[in-house]
């Protein structure tokens, strides 16, 4: 089943008329690429109108509608580009006369109050002209001229929703005259047109849009809402930012697996599938019905998530702003200068060819030098294109005495008088259709809001009758166009996450890269330093070589010996600390023998001494037993030691 097509194309205008643009004339990406509604296509009566229109005022049956106006006379001071009955000051899409939107989760806001608002009818006063100091030459009110094609007015309805019989919110169709465009002759001997002496009416100004709904059908009102706590703000913003990641996280899971899917069924429905054994080709084949199963599930948890996201309405504690508004001036401000760059361009054209016109009448031959000239349309765009004053001095300033000039003067004055009509008239025809636009949505919002509150709070009884559930069957198909509507805008703030993410990861990325730069750079930079203080040792080594090397070339100089007093004290220490050196291994050998020596006279002698030591000290053992055994008395009958025995 093909997508829904929600939004039109930007390449057509509202009545499906092609625009032209640089790659040739309307949409050229055909409809079944382009994602967006064509006026061929069913979609295109239910689509809403893009965020950007691109206008081209350049084709012919807009400039066939361009028509001379009142005559008015000239006056050499340059005069500003808009009259000041012109003038129109800017006011908000939505103003007082729409009643302020609130969602459920804003906190910190009035509840929305569901009971329908009537459209306000058109209000005069967005048509005051705040007068501006102008010259004081005298010039009559410029008006456009009775027949002017002017562009019907818009319809008196709201701007199709949904293509359903029916419904409330049925197409309205817009008709448009078809405009022929006015045969022009470019024979240099036709005369101008005269001015209308007749003053033909004031542009009509559009009508006032009726409501849709009607204020007495309203039974029901929203009750105050307490304001939450801050714990329970803090709560729903946590359980918020948990839905969020979820999704993303399901989401992440779904395109893998949605990727092993359908990398499977490439490889059932490629020949290298036929080379596979039977074994091989079944358990493929399961593999594959177990992964479109397995993705199957995921979206639809992946859409229940969706689902519970979009249906959260706004983020908890932060007020919601209003972002139409916005988009809305922003669109209308873009329109308005490329229509104005659009009309500049073509009156610089009407007045290039008026002037060669002119030219031709009086100078035939220089008519024909520039006429060999290139087009504009075929040769190379101009370095500086000329302003609109000077080209229009250009073509009136050539002979102020003839009285050609004064026709020519009012037919670039009407012509720029009537591009200003139509700016005036088509911004304010736009801003109108927005604020009709905006307040039936509101109305229709409100509307089946409170419906479906008063369906869901109301007990169904059996004895309902036949208009009840007729009611009820009508509320719950509009609740399923709206869900069905919710589910495509969810599914466009999941790409926009998914879109977001890619952007963080590729930022990331990208900062990565610029730090391993960044050190490169600083690695770089110290081995520049390190590279300039080696060439610089390098520069001084080479000077004191070449200095060595010129003081080596120069030759030896022829000195006088020395005396041998002299030579004595310098020889002195070298000769003294070689004798050191030669005789120090000499006494350290001698040294070693005489150890050698030593050691072994010693063992010589120690052998027969403790011999005689150990006798001794046993003699003096037994001799300190016997006295301890026999006591003192055998100590008194011992002679004494030196005495000799008489």
């Amino acid at each position: 089943m093909a997508k829904r097509k929600i939004t039109r194309c930007h390449f057509y205008n509202h009545d499906g008329t092609p625009i032209r643009h640089a790659r040739g004339l309307g949409c050229t990406r055909g409809i079944d690429v382009c994602f967006f509604a064509h006026p061929s296509e069913a979609d295109w009566a239910t689509a809403s109108p893009p965020a950007l229109l691109y206008q081209d005022n350049r084709g012919p049956s807009n400039r066939g509608r361009r028509s001379p106006s009142p005559r008015r006379q000239y006056s050499p001071v340059p005069r500003p580009r808009r009259d000041s009955s012109l003038e129109r000051r800017r006011e908000p899409i939505r103003d007082s006369r729409s009643p302020p939107r609130y969602r459920r989760d804003s906190f910190g806001q009035p509840p929305r109050d569901r009971s329908p608002q009537p459209s306000a009818p058109f209000d005069s006063r967005y048509r005051d002209r705040s007068p501006r100091p102008r010259n004081n030459s005298p010039r009559p009110n410029r008006v456009p001229p009775a027949d002017i094609n002017m562009p019907p007015p818009p319809p008196t309805g709201p701007r199709p929703l949904k293509d359903a019989p029916g419904s409330l919110r049925s197409p309205i169709p817009f008709s448009k005259p078809p405009h022929v465009r006015p045969t022009e002759s470019t024979s240099p001997s036709t005369p101008f047109p005269p001015p209308p002496s007749t003053r033909p009416p004031l542009v009509p100004p559009p009508p006032a849009w009726p409501p849709v709904f009607d204020a007495s059908t309203s039974q029901s009102a929203d009750p105050i809402a307490e304001e939450m706590t801050a714990e329970e703000k803090r709560q729903k913003w946590t359980e918020r930012v948990s839905l969020l990641s979820q999704v993303i996280k399901e989401r992440g899971n779904y395109s893998q697996l949605e990727t092993n899917a359908h990398t499977l069924r490439r490889l059932v429905a490629s020949q290298r599938f036929e080379s596979f054994s039977n074994e091989d080709k079944a358990d493929t084949r399961v593999q594959l019905q177990h992964a479109e199963a397995r993705s199957r599930e995921k979206k639809q948890t992946v859409d229940a998530l969706i689902t519970r996201l979009a249906e959260a309405g706004f983020w908890p504690i932060v007020a919601p702003y209003d972002t139409q508004a916005f988009e809305t001036k922003y669109n209308d401000m873009k329109e308005t200068m490329l229509g104005l760059r659009d009309g500049v361009a073509e009156l610089q054209n009407s007045i290039m060819a008026v002037t060669m016109q002119y030219i031709q009448r009086q100078q035939p031959q220089l008519a024909a030098g520039l006429s060999t000239q290139p087009e504009a349309g075929t040769s190379d765009r101009p370095r500086k294109r000329p302003r609109l004053f000077e080209t229009v001095d250009m073509s009136v300033d050539i002979q102020p005495s003839e009285p050609v000039d004064a026709n020519l003067q009012q037919v670039i004055t009407q012509m720029q008088d009537r591009l200003s009509i139509i700016d005036a008239s088509l911004a304010d025809i736009h801003n109108d259709l927005t604020q009709h636009v905006q307040n039936v949505m509101d109305e229709f919002d409100s509307k089946l809001d409170g419906k479906v509150d008063e369906l869901i709070e109301r007990p169904i009884s059996a004895e309902a009758g036949g208009e009840s559930l007729q009611r009820l069957e009508k509320a719950e198909e509009e609740v399923k166009t709206v869900g069905s509507e919710m589910d495509e805008i969810s599914q466009e703030l999941v790409s926009l996450i998914t879109d977001f993410g890619s952007g963080s990861r590729e930022r990331d990325r990208l900062e990565a890269e610029n730090r391993a730069l960044q050190d490169k750079v600083a690695k770089l930079e110290q081995d520049g330093r390190s590279n300039r203080e080696a060439l610089q040792q390098i520069s001084k080594e080479n000077a004191a070589l070449s200095k060595a090397l010129a003081i080596r070339l120069a030759g030896p100089t022829h000195q006088d010996p020395p005396a041998a007093e002299a030579l004595f004290q310098r020889i002195e220490q070298p000769v003294r600390l070689r004798i050191r050196e030669e005789v120090a291994p000499l006494l350290k050998e001698l040294q070693e023998n005489i150890n050698q020596t030593l050691s072994k006279c010693m063992q010589e002698v120690q052998g027969p001494l403790f011999d005689r030591l150990s006798q001794s000290l046993h003699a003096a053992k037994t001799i300190s037993e016997w006295i301890e055994r026999d006591g003192q008395g055998a100590l008194s009958t011992m002679p004494p030691p030196n005495n000799p025995h008489r």
